[in-house]
């Protein structure tokens, strides 16, 4: 084979790999886990026009553990914080709400979502805004439900799908 040929097919060769690298790093992959959480601050004022509204501002604590794909997020921490407007009494209302969560090298991902509580059951949509270390430039976007066993404790069961930088 001739010199030609050789360097012909060593290119070719390196665009292919290079063309599938590409594509395996932007391919997002999806994920699924479970958030336990905790409250550390609830504040409440009563709205006063019917009965259970109230505007509220917390802030809780969560755990995550993966529960499918790799072992993304599963023990890494989580800070959230939110305001909203709900009426338990009726089981409606809406959150707005702002996370970082820190992987255990201390790497975070800051992501925001929006709530809204329909029948007592909390259906969210969200983005990564961004993050710091091995994070940056992370694109990802998510869903969770999130179920409220006492009103201090709750848990999410999430999926996303992330793209690493």
């Amino acid at each position: 084979m001739s010199k030609t040929k050789i360097m012909a097919l060593t290119a070719l060769i390196i665009l292919a790999f290079g063309i599938t690298s590409i594509d395996n790093a932007v391919a997002g992959v999806t994920y699924k886990g479970r958030a336990v959480k905790y409250a550390t601050k609830w504040e409440q004022i009563e709205v006063g026009d019917v009965e259970g509204h109230i505007v509220c501002i917390y802030e809780d604590r969560a755990i995550h553990t993966n529960l499918e794909g790799k072992s993304f997020m599963d023990g890494w921490l989580e800070r959230e914080c939110g305001y909203g407007e709900i009426n338990p009494k009726t089981g409606y209302g809406y959150v707005r709400c702002f996370g970082v969560i820190t992987d255990k090298d201390g790497d975070q991902i800051y992501w925001a979502g929006e709530a809204p509580l329909k029948a007592g059951l909390w259906e969210a949509e969200w983005k990564f805004v961004k993050g710091t270390g091995k994070f940056v430039g992370i694109k990802g976007k998510g869903h969770f439900t999130a179920h409220n066993p006492t009103p201090t404790q709750w848990y999410a069961d999430w999926e996303m799908e992330v793209e690493l930088p």
